[in-house]
């Protein structure tokens, strides 16, 4: 499997978690003009969006992800937080 395919299916599992409505914008700076589009769920809601999604995303990727879904799952599940926040500047840089 090549590392673009990889990255697609761990982008997808992340997005997966959230709706436009979870859509945060977010100055990385105060001084800056742009708004970045952070991503912010409460866990709880994520996780059921997570398993609402599961057939679409092993449907999209193959069964040898299913693994990977069950054990993003998994860890989203043992997070302490209460929230799930997705950094957008951050994906800018894997694009």
């Amino acid at each position: 499997m090549s590392p673009h395919v990889r990255l697609r299916a761990a982008l997808r599992f992340w997005l997966a978690l959230f709706t436009a409505a979870d859509i945060v914008p977010t100055r990385l700076f105060p001084d800056e003009d742009y708004e970045w589009p952070h991503l912010v769920s409460p866990v709880s809601t994520a996780l059921e969006r997570l398993v609402e999604r599961r057939a679409g995303l092993i449907a999209t990727f193959g069964d040898f992800i299913a693994p990977w879904f069950e054990q993003f799952h998994a860890t989203l599940q043992r997070s302490a937080g209460r929230y799930v926040h997705l950094d957008t500047s951050q994906i800018a840089a894997t694009v």
